[in-house]
């Protein structure tokens, strides 16, 4: 969007809400509670990073108020089992103060497979502290990027704007806090005054790292601009500015651009070499329908993606450092929002067209209960293992051995699935029934889905009607659980 879009998001300001304990057990996924350390005076345990991959290191951390008189053995237990209960490791770690007002314990884990766990640290005779922890795929690490810090988010893996206040508590979760910058909106790429050849050199001295820098890295905020008009040009020449100054970046800063409305592949290509996230701003659930009079935001949605998918850029592919996000509007002016389920419609549109696009992020924040349903539909539709049938997922095999019906029962969440029952009908009778042990979360379609199939050979020539429906997926989100196809299949 233009400029008076691009003013909400230039000046950041960061709303921390003190929410209870109990409060924040209503709105949260089970578990969730190590996201709430910043608001609860209680016992607390989260995990570093906070959305682990398998077979790297995790960092548990038990977190509590110090008491009065301290024991020096003072120890909390800890416990992690596995999705089905079974015990996976259990250690004891001493407690030791860390401020006048804190007292830690930490455990290193490595966990072998990814799936759901279930962590618990009991300390003497408080109640145990309970930590659900997704453990991902290494082959679907995900982003979860939000332009401010909220202490209830519990599945953020970047925030682009943080305070130096945010800092502590998004460290000790392996949160990526960056700093707020200008994008090509930097008031000297927008003075026409200043000659075009001049920008790449302001752009460099504006992005040199300070020393003594805190953050993780810079979010940007913002770029863009109309096709073929000076804005762009000049855009265009500021970003060549950064990809100079990241020569001089440190080992793993990280760069996040926030760019506004369509983007070509000039800027594509640029950004490549640029930024480690493109954050694609879709501003459809408010601005894009009100200025523009848009009806079909699906449509848009798809649209913002066609330079970005031509590029290579929904994975980081082939060395990239670069991938891109779609980013999604949660209010617009005035707080103003429509229903959260239409989110939740808008998720699951992107995860269907967009199966490879590993997370999302989300700006034009402000409504706590739209907030907290897009931190849920992280879990629901990235994160879990989502079983879905993609498109053209279901055919006839008439050159095996035995002709056969075959359906592609894919999974594009980040934890392998557990079993998955699939039925086959043709023409509206049940054909047969199959149960998959389990479909992987991996790298694309080769790596992510299991064949299901039944044999099967036509009487006679003509038109049938095939369905494959998945009948049961417990553990899972079920995207899309039917599919379907009428073919003319021939005697042979």
């Amino acid at each position: 969007m233009q400029r008076a879009q691009r003013s909400r998001m230039v000046r950041p300001t960061i709303c921390i809400t003190v929410l209870t304990l109990a409060a924040l057990v209503l709105a949260l996924p089970s578990g969730a509670l190590g996201a709430a350390a910043a608001a609860s005076t209680k016992a607390t345990l989260c995990s570093c990073p906070n959305l682990p991959l398998e077979k790297t290191d995790v960092t548990l951390t038990f977190r509590a108020p110090t008491q009065a008189k301290p024991s020096d053995a003072a120890m909390v237990r800890f416990q992690i089992l596995d999705n089905k209960g079974k015990p996976i490791l259990t250690q004891t770690r001493p407690l030791a103060r860390r401020s006048d007002s804190t007292e830690e314990a930490t455990l290193s884990w490595r966990p072998t497979r990814n799936g759901l766990y279930h962590v618990t640290a009991l300390s003497g005779a408080e109640a145990p502290v309970r930590l659900d922890l997704p453990v991902l795929s290494a082959a679907r690490a995900l982003d979860f990027a939000w332009y401010q810090n909220r202490p209830y988010l519990r599945w953020a893996t970047v925030i682009t704007s943080a305070s130096k206040e945010d800092l502590p508590l998004l460290r000790q979760r392996g949160i990526k806090a960056l700093l707020w910058m200008y994008g090509s909106n930097h008031p000297a790429a927008e003075d026409k005054s200043l000659p075009l050849e001049t920008l790449g050199a302001e752009a460099e001295k504006y992005y040199r790292v300070p020393e003594g820098f805190d953050f993780a890295g810079y979010g940007m905020d913002e770029f863009g601009a109309y096709p073929q008009t000076e804005g762009e040009r000049r855009g265009l020449a500021w970003l060549r500015g950064l990809i100079k100054a990241r020569e001089q970046f440190p080992k793993g800063f990280v760069v996040a651009a926030w760019h506004g409305g369509g983007v070509r592949d000039e800027w594509v290509g640029l950004y490549k070499q640029a930024a480690d996230l493109l954050l694609l701003e879709a501003y459809d659930m408010f601005y894009v329908p009100h200025e523009l009079g848009t009806e079909n935001i699906f449509e848009d949605l798809r649209g913002r993606l066609i330079a970005p998918r031509g590029a290579d850029l929904l994975t980081r592919a082939y060395g990239s450092k670069c991938k891109v996000l779609l980013s999604l509007d949660l209010c617009g002016e005035n707080g103003t929002y429509g229903d959260p389920g239409e989110l939740e419609q808008v998720m699951r549109f992107i995860r269907r067209e967009f199966p490879e696009m590993r997370g999302i992020a989300f700006f034009n924040v402000g409504t706590e209960a739209v907030e907290h349903a897009a931190d849920r539909l992280c879990f629901d539709y990235f994160i879990r293992p989502v079983v879905t049938f993609q498109h053209n997922s279901l055919w006839f095999d008439r050159f095996a051995e035995r002709p056969q019906i075959v359906a592609a029962v894919s999974n594009i969440g980040a934890m392998d699935s557990g079993p998955v029952t699939v039925r086959l009908r043709i023409n509206g009778r049940v054909v047969g029934t199959q149960r998959l042990a389990r479909v992987p979360a991996g790298s694309g379609r080769l790596a992510d889905r299991v064949l299901a199939r039944w044999d099967w050979r036509p009487r006679q020539s003509g038109v049938y009607d095939l369905e494959a429906e998945v009948l049961a997926a417990p553990g899972s989100t079920v995207l899309d659980g039917v599919v379907r196809d009428s073919r003319w299949l021939a005697v042979e």
